[in-house]
């Protein structure tokens, strides 16, 4: 039995160990809801912080991939690249709303407010390239589509039916060959005479290479022979008797020419096949260029070859096609040019859009850095104030157990 004097005494020390015991408990439990907080907040960093930087950087790849496809389209207009665009638009706009749904989260109103304005960003990208991709299907994918189409065949209809009246060089040769006649029959100079023979083979060499038909070369070529024998039978005359040739002969010459020339006039509209082409160079300075003093050019050379075909000899049964077809090409033409600028327009919109998103895509980036980097700042500092809660409690029960064991030591129990 513990005497009753010496109780105290131990229920005391019972009560200070209990309270040291308590203290260490203490201490773990400091540490062990410290490192519970601290566990909490990695959690809380990597769902939000972390998921925010990486949804962030998949918006950013997801909108290079639609400048990508963009720029592949307008390459190689293929519609392929077209939906590859809508794809990644709409790849932008899911991720966004990922991004809001973070911010959100964590009540964070400037995350909100840039997920908010990449989706209004992407949502006006995606809507200005898809009308861009389909004023450019408008206009033609290929020469032969849209627009480019309509105007490529009016631009060969009108050729071919030039190509009717390309006597503009035959008819040339005919009237310096008429003259070059008329100068041996006044002046009996041969050299006369071997300038029309020069010019008699000219004819033949550009009946062949003209872009005449068959038909048409055929009939030049049998309306010349009888002209050249006339001037041939002609020659003999002068030759023979010192004078012109009989009225006979004369008679035969002057007929057979006027029919050349009837039949050249009857297919001669004059600089036509030139303007055709000054108007074709027009046309391929303005896709080239883009520059619209073309436009102006192509439709002063068309208004030109239109007067010219009005003025032709020409029958109106053949001018009737050819101004139909003139109007047809000019036509097309214009609507190409029309659609074109709208393009214009599209693609300076287009950009506005990709690059006001440039801003936001990078901010949201750059934010997402900074709360992570926040966040790693506040789990640092939480951890250096659990270790400072425990090390105090540390330390008040270090200097319980000094105060006991000085209690208890024999040069104190005076005290």
């Amino acid at each position: 039995m513990i005497p009753l004097q010496d109780r105290p005494s131990n229920w005391k020390q019972r009560v200070v160990f209990g309270v040291l015991g308590l203290v260490f408990l203490g201490v773990i439990g400091v540490y062990q809801v410290g490192l519970h907080g601290i566990e909490h907040s990695y959690e809380r960093l990597l769902d939000t912080t972390v998921a925010q930087e990486k949804v962030a950087l998949e918006i950013s790849q997801a909108v290079l991939q639609a400048r990508r496809a963009e720029k592949d389209f307008l390459l190689r207009m293929d519609t392929a690249y077209a939906e590859k665009v809508a794809k990644q638009v709409d790849l932008v706009g899911t991720l966004a709303l990922t991004l809001a749904d973070i911010a959100k989260e964590t009540h964070d109103a400037e995350g909100i407010a840039t997920a908010e304005d990449i989706q209004k960003y992407i949502k006006s990208y995606g809507e200005s390239f898809a009308s861009l991709a389909v004023g450019w299907q408008r206009v033609g994918l290929t020469p032969d589509e849209g627009l480019n189409g309509i105007f490529r065949s009016a631009a060969h209809k009108l050729e071919d039916q030039l190509k009717e009246f390309d006597v503009d060089m035959l008819r040339t040769l005919l009237l310096e060959a008429r003259r070059a006649e008329k100068d041996f029959r006044l002046r009996r100079d041969v050299q006369y005479m071997t300038h029309h023979h020069e010019l008699m083979q000219a004819m033949l060499r550009e009946t062949e290479a003209s872009l005449l038909n068959e038909t048409a070369k055929t009939q030049i070529l049998a309306l010349l022979k009888p002209y050249q024998d006339a001037v041939a039978q002609a020659a003999e005359e002068i030759a023979a008797n010192g004078n012109d040739a009989t009225p006979e002969t004369a008679e035969q010459l002057s007929t057979t020419a006027h029919h050349l020339e009837q039949f050249l006039d009857a297919r001669h509209v004059r600089g036509g096949w030139r303007d055709y082409l000054l108007a074709r160079r027009a046309e391929k300075d303005y896709q080239a260029r883009g520059n619209e003093k073309y436009v102006q050019q192509l439709q002063e050379q068309v208004a030109h070859l239109a007067k010219a075909i009005q003025a032709s000899g020409v029958s109106e049964e053949n001018k009737q096609p050819l101004q139909r077809l003139l109007t047809e090409y000019q036509e097309a033409f214009l609507s190409t040019v029309a659609e074109s600028n709208h393009i214009k327009e599209l693609t300076e919109q287009m950009r506005s859009a990709v690059h006001a998103i440039d801003g936001p895509v990078e901010q949201a980036l750059q934010h997402a850095r900074e709360a992570q980097i926040q966040g790693v700042s506040s789990i640092q500092k939480q951890a250096i104030a659990v270790r400072r809660q425990a090390l105090g409690l540390a330390a008040l029960g270090l200097l319980l157990g000094v105060i006991v064991l000085w209690r208890r030591m024999p040069m104190f129990e005076s005290y």
